[in-house]
């Protein structure tokens, strides 16, 4: 029976316990309302399935920040900005989210519209719904889409098939009856057809550990010999860190366990 290595990155003095409760990060959600050059933001929609959410940080994109769960501010000048919400879990996993608004002077009377959309997927088939983007002023005359592969879609909603799986930065431009626009970015993992992508999983799950390449920090190994989906599972667990794999099903942790071992 061949050796699997189980690869992650953890203090090199640690010990890896029994423990094998999973911790499922949280989704960090947030509504954006503006008239003129003040905004008020809202994340109570942001969930932990497990656990609470403990920690709201924003990024207002002018230099300014804050860390309640809706807070106000006031720009100084009117422009685009980008506004950025981290939220943290009660087991310190963490997950953002991030909202592009414009915002405007009194001598200007149109007030931009908010973009916000959902996504799901089955395999590489992936549906997006913009319904929930907003104008308080006016009506969103157009939807355009970035599907983070180099193609792109129109439409309040929008259907698009990947060529391969792997993790697509999806961006939703929406533009109001006045000329305004203002986007909205999710991080998108699409599952690809066919066996797993070990790699682009462990990347995708555990960017917080070992960064975009999925190399960083000092690393730790624990060997499995002849173990079960489950086992695996619990080991890679144990490793301080880790955590942030979520919920997989048995062929992706094997796989994931399959790419570990050729690091």
């Amino acid at each position: 029976m061949a050796t699997v290595v189980i690869v992650g990155c953890a203090d090199p003095a640690a010990v890896p316990t029994d423990d094998t409760s999973i911790n499922f990060a949280p989704a960090a959600v947030f509504s954006t309302t503006c008239t003129l050059l003040d905004c008020s933001f809202d994340a109570a929609a942001s969930t932990d399935s497990d656990g609470n959410v403990d920690v709201y940080s924003w990024d207002f994109g002018d230099g300014a920040s804050a860390g309640d769960v809706s807070p106000s501010h006031s720009y100084g000048a009117e422009g685009n900005y980008t506004i950025t919400l981290t939220v943290a879990d009660n087991d310190g996993a963490t997950a953002y989210s991030s909202q592009s608004v414009s915002v405007v002077s009194a001598g200007n009377s149109n007030n931009p519209p908010t973009a916000s959309f959902s996504s799901n997927c089955a395999d590489l088939i992936c549906n997006f719904d913009a319904a929930t983007s907003t104008d308080s002023d006016g009506t969103i005359v157009s939807y355009d889409w970035d599907y983070g592969d180099a193609e792109s879609g129109i439409g309040q909603t929008s259907g698009h098939t990947y060529a391969t799986g792997g993790t697509y930065a999806i961006m939703l431009t929406v533009t109001d009856n006045a000329g305004a626009d203002s986007s909205s970015s999710q991080n998108l993992f699409v599952a690809g057809g066919g066996p797993p992508d070990g790699q682009a999983l462990f990347i995708q799950k555990c960017s917080t550990c070992h960064g975009a390449d999925a190399l960083g920090g000092t690393l730790a190994k624990i060997s499995i010999v002849g173990k079960t989906a489950q086992e695996i599972t619990d080991a890679i667990m144990s490793i301080p860190n880790m955590s942030s794999l979520g919920s997989l099903t048995a062929e992706e942790i094997q796989a994931i366990a399959d790419y570990l071992a050729t690091l």
